[in-house]
């Protein structure tokens, strides 16, 4: 992961697929799920869009039939910001709804309100304004009652940002 944390994403990318290729790792087992998100996040970063959808969605399928809600919902959500940034605006709200219903079923909220955001730059995108805006509002107030370091950080910067 040291070449994701300096800068180059491609490079961790193809280190992860490497190891992922090894004989007695499984691609859809359980221990592989987060090596995989992380090949997936990795790839998004790197704006390489075919192998960070394979990544993901294998992700996200594998994690759900094997429990990894907490996984499934990091996929879905990342599925989201794919294809928002890919314009396939409907994709992109399925992806963060569902990635709301996980983070929300298994009491994340950070990871909740941020889906949100997902979801309102979909809805944004599409020409829902007032949708995009009560989603956006929505998320402030679950970060605000969350009250976290972390939740207050990322309310910080959207204010900021406005």
């Amino acid at each position: 992961m040291q070449y994701f944390a300096i800068g180059q994403p491609r490079l961790a990318a193809k280190v992860f697929d490497k190891i992922l290729a090894m004989p007695g790792d499984a691609a859809e087992s359980a221990s592989s799920l987060c090596p995989r998100l992380k090949i997936g996040l990795a790839y998004l970063a790197a704006e390489l869009w075919v192998p960070a959808e394979t990544h993901l969605t294998a992700v996200f399928n594998s994690a759900l039939t094997y429990g990894g809600s907490n996984v499934a919902a990091n996929a879905a959500r990342s599925l989201s910001e794919l294809h928002l940034r890919l314009g396939h605006l409907d994709l992109a709200e399925r992806f963060a709804r569902e990635a709301i219903r996980l983070f929300k079923d298994d009491g994340e909220p950070i990871g909740e309100a941020l889906s949100r955001l997902s979801l309102a730059a979909a809805c944004l995108a599409d020409g829902r304004i007032r949708e995009a805006r009560g989603e956006a509002e929505y998320c402030g107030e679950i970060l605000r009652t969350d009250g976290s370091p972390q939740a207050l950080a990322i309310l910080q910067d959207m204010t900021d940002y406005r």
